[in-house]
């Protein structure tokens, strides 16, 4: 059935965006240690855009937040 098709394909979509906005975090923190702070800066600011981007029920709680945090503390 198409419907049920589509829909598991825009599930399987929704679970690897939001798991793409914790390995943008993973990198900024990697980069962070490595002390290469406009490539953390730069994977923050492109993380808070791709997390401002995701579904208010996808998104997971906080993360605008935390990110724009994170961001002004680098």
């Amino acid at each position: 059935d198409d419907v049920g098709i589509r829909a598991g394909t825009e599930a399987a979509g929704l679970v690897l965006r939001h798991r793409a906005l914790h390995l943008f975090e993973q990198r900024a923190q990697a980069f962070k240690k490595a002390g290469k702070d406009a490539e953390a800066k730069a994977t923050l600011t492109q993380a808070l855009e791709f997390a401002r981007g995701l579904p208010e029920g996808v998104r997971p709680k906080g993360a605008v937040e935390r990110l724009q945090k994170a961001l002004t503390s680098t």
